[in-house]
């Protein structure tokens, strides 16, 4: 039957459903894989050719042309043919010819017999997501909805990753337009229309997400992709985006809200773009230059929630207005407003310094961040009348006023009213103001005074002058008015030392010449002036000397000025104002202006009254017949003999006397001061001037660290603790120390292996450093050492307790803070200046030798001789301030 093919599809299958029974499997797969059945596309052709032939009969008119013959019957296997059905039909599928006799029955015996041999009841999943897919409009319509209708029933297991690849979903993209989508490019919620993508057509959403499976949005790195790629242009789009994304605001994953807060996309008034991390919110409260400097936005609550995951700030943070100064300066200062508005700024950066990255203090300091203030006197008849900046003196001169954007280094601090008038025409100096002032210094600003070398040039002393005598007894007189209101701490020479005539001298010359050198950023500049007072400590006696001029009238002003540098730690301008003003007032008015005159003046009568009948009563008094050293030596074993109370400054006391009694046998205690300490190598006396100019040479050896990094510290002269004695292990190696700050000029480092040092030292220790400086300052100006030469170090472990690198002192917090600091919390200064005045002549003599020899002892002696009267000094400053405070 199948050969001839004089059959019907019926015929066949009844015939075959009657020896079914008979057929072995292999016939029955053979008929499986045979061509043996047609589909309607004959019958449908005959249909057509009927149809037309019944049309013309109908219109009376013939063909003109002869019919094409039929083609002949195409045949298929079973399993490409679909059952003739309707909708198999409406889809375009290749259906089975069964005929119209009988009629087709989907649950007849034959039906069933042709599908078990492989007839399709219906299209695959993949079949009818093409058709869903086909350009015929019609098809497409009836695929999707033949899938959605047998979903449940034929198509549960549609999985969407499966089919990825085929565009049938019918989806509206963000113009409003129709089009065929994939999965992943089509999502349920139409807000996603706002992030430029497609959503599904509004019929469909009910089957979308059950039977689609689609998304309702993007994940968060699709959305994150979506606003990059294509951002809001406006301000209205970007607010109506951004309250869509905090719907899923928690699907962002760390990376995506990472790219979010360095990506364009936030748009402003001006129509930029700017990147949530340049940006901040508005606030009521916000500084007008802030708005100028800084990107500030408002969304509304909801978007701005969302934007603050992004990175938006509430404010910028001191760092972002360093950065910000740092990147331009110029437009900063004039967005600024000028020098004033410049300055309120630089209030907030130095206030809120701590909060500064390293990182960009360094920057700041290496950067023209800074306003210096520069101020020329003119006379009036040099005005130039196209300066703005410009005040009047009570003279008619004009002072101009210029500002400029310098760096750190350029600038000066300006701690001598003075020496800045002076200099004023080459120097830009830090605005005075006392916060401004520290910020500066932080930064790398020098001080004036340190930077200007006084020389005072007496000409034709006039012994025996009453004006000398009457100045020195106004000045000790008024003096306790001066320093009434002072801490113990602010005091240097207090007036009981200066009472003694041989330690506070008035000097009456004929002529003062005052010469003044400057060097400073490459260019030196010398001054010369008259001047009519000025105060100097004698190297070799310690004698504070008063000198005043004959040929100019005396300015009190001068004399306050000039005293207030040596009795004074840190002077101001208005301490020699102040000073002038006693001086300078009777006391009957300083007493109506509130100074109490009498208690004071009986205070300080009945303080000296009782330390003179202390003094006479230990048979301290210096008799007239003495020489002046006999009588410091007396007093000083006097006082040493007062420390020595048996417990820990016993070693110190007994090394300070084998000092005084150094080379004489015992036998006078001047025998260090008449002679060296040491042999020449031929049995002869070493000069002294030879060895003041090893001590100098020594102490001139010795320099700031400029490393920020101390790496494997190999061949550095370190000081250790033994138990027996301190010493030096040269070959010594150590662990790494890093820079981590400065105070009040004093560089701190700490070891690798310390945890958070600056929150360590600078925060948690920052009471303990500042005591260790407070007995370093005055051993640094025993020393006469450069500035910044002394270093502080901090480390968890080890013996180390001082070392010398390259002439750089290194001092440990560790071992001060173990051996010393609690007794200075107490105010026991003494003990601690006197181990650590040991500690730094060790160091010092070993810019003279690297090792531990009979010679390095030797300079270690000479180098502390040639300073014990300037250290005893600073140990009577101390003990003075101890006992009256």
């Amino acid at each position: 039957m199948v050969k001839t093919g004089d059959w019907t599809v019926p015929q066949l299958v009844r015939y075959l459903m009657g020896i079914r029974d008979q057929m072995p499997p292999d016939e029955l797969e053979t008929l499986q894989q045979m061509a043996a059945f047609p589909d309607e596309e004959r019958q449908k052709e005959k249909t057509r050719a009927a149809d037309q032939a019944r049309d013309e009969l109908a219109s009376g008119t013939t063909a003109t042309t002869s019919r094409s013959p039929l083609k002949p019957r195409t045949r298929h296997r079973i399993d490409a043919l679909y059952e003739p059905s309707d909708s198999m039909r409406n889809l375009g599928l290749t259906v089975l010819d069964w005929g119209d006799s009988p009629r087709w029955r989907t649950y007849s015996d034959e039906a069933k017999f042709l599908f078990s041999i492989g007839l399709q009841r219906f299209p695959p999943l993949r079949e009818i997501l093409r058709l869903a897919a086909s350009e015929d409009a019609n098809v497409r319509k009836l695929a999707l909805k033949y899938f959605l209708e047998k979903f449940s029933t034929q198509y549960r297991d549609y999985t969407p990753d499966k089919f990825g690849d085929i565009a049938f979903i019918p989806a509206i993209d963000p113009n409003g337009k129709e089009f065929l989508a994939k999965h992943s490019q089509v999502f349920l919620e139409s807000g996603c229309q706002l992030l430029g993508l497609a959503v599904i057509r509004s019929d469909l959403k009910d089957d979308a997400q059950t039977k689609l499976k689609l998304a309702k949005y993007p994940s968060g790195g699709a959305a994150t992709s979506a606003v990059i790629r294509d951002p809001p242009t406006t301000e209205e789009k970007a607010k109506r985006l951004f309250e869509y994304l905090t719907n899923f605001l928690g699907d962002f994953d760390p990376g995506s809200l990472l790219q979010l807060k360095v990506s364009k996309i936030i748009p402003t008034a001006s129509s930029k773009l700017v990147k949530p991390c340049e940006c901040y919110f508005k606030s009521e409260v916000q500084a007008n230059l802030r708005s100028k400097l800084f990107t500030f936005v408002d969304f509304g609550a909801r978007a701005n929630t969302f934007l603050r995951t992004c990175g938006v700030r509430n404010a910028p943070t001191p760092e972002d207005l360093a950065l910000t100064l740092i990147a331009d300066p110029d437009e900063f200062y004039g967005l600024a407003g000028g020098p004033e508005g410049f300055k309120v700024e630089l209030k907030y950066l130095a206030a809120n310094f701590d909060y500064i990255t390293p990182s960009t203090k360094q920057k700041m300091k290496r950067s023209p961040i800074l306003l210096g203030v520069q101020r020329i006197e003119e006379k009036d008849t040099e005005k130039d009348a196209g300066v703005d900046s410009s005040d009047s003196t009570k003279d008619g001169d004009t002072v101009n006023v210029s500002y400029q954007l310098l760096r750190a280094d350029q600038i000066v601090i300006i701690d001598d009213a003075n020496l800045y008038a002076e200099f004023s025409d080459i120097l830009y100096g830090a605005p005075q103001e006392d916060t401004l002032e520290s910020f500066y210094s932080s930064l790398g600003s020098p001080r004036l005074g340190q930077l200007v070398k006084e020389e005072y040039k007496p000409k034709g002393e006039m012994r025996d002058s009453p004006e000398a005598i009457k100045i020195r007894k106004l000045v000790l007189e008024r003096l306790p008015l001066f320093l009434h209101r002072m801490l113990a701490s602010q005091i240097r020479i207090r007036p009981e030392w200066m009472q003694n005539s041989r330690n506070f001298v008035v000097k009456k010359v004929g002529r003062l010449v005052l010469q003044k050198t400057l060097v400073f950023c490459g260019r030196r500049a010398v001054k010369d002036s008259e001047a009519s007072a000025a105060a100097k400590r004698e190297t070799l006696s310690n004698t504070l000397v008063l000198y005043i001029a004959h040929n100019i009238p005396l300015d009190l002003y001068e004399v306050a000025n000039s005293l207030c540098k040596y009795i004074i730690s840190t002077p101001k301008e208005n301490d020699s104002a102040a000073f002038t003003l006693i001086l300078s007032t009777d006391l009957a008015t300083l007493r109506r202006r509130g100074y109490n005159v009498d208690r004071i003046l009986n205070q300080r009568k009945i303080e000296r009254e009782a330390a003179a009948k202390s003094a006479k009563a230990g048979g301290s008094a210096w008799p007239n017949t003495r020489t002046r050293e006999e009588a410091i030596m007396d007093s000083i074993l006097q006082m040493l003999d007062s420390l020595d109370d048996g417990n820990d400054s016993k070693p110190y006391t007994d090394l300070l006397k084998d000092l005084l009694f150094f080379g004489s046998g015992g036998k006078h205690p001047l025998g260090w001061m008449q002679s060296s300490s040491s042999g020449a190598g031929n049995g002869q006396p070493t000069p002294e001037s030879d060895i003041e100019k090893r001590v100098k040479q020594a102490i001139n050896a010795c320099r700031p660290e400029a490393r920020n990094r101390l790496q494997n510290r190999e061949g550095i002269d370190f000081i250790k603790e033994s138990r027996k004695e301190c010493y030096c292990d040269i070959a010594g190696r150590e662990g790494d120390l890093v820079r981590i700050g400065a105070v009040d000029n004093v560089r701190i480092y700490a070891g690798k292996d310390v945890q958070d040092p600056e929150g360590l030292l600078l925060k948690t220790k920052s009471k303990t450093i500042d005591r260790f400086i407070s007995i370093l300052r005055p051993l640094k100006k025993v020393y006469k050492l450069p500035d910044e030469s002394l270093h502080i170090f901090y480390d968890l472990e080890g013996s180390t307790i001082a070392f010398n690198s390259d002439g750089a002192l290194f001092l440990n917090l560790r071992y001060f803070e173990s051996w010393h600091d609690t007794q200075v919390k107490q105010g026991e200064l003494i003990k601690a200046m006197m181990a650590w005045f040991f500690t730094l002549s060790h160091e010092i003599a070993h810019n003279l030798i690297g090792s531990h020899s009979a010679e390095h002892s030797r300079f270690m002696n000479e180098i502390s001789q040639a300073h014990l009267l300037a250290l005893f000094d600073e140990l009577q400053l101390v003990r003075f301030a101890h006992i009256t405070c």
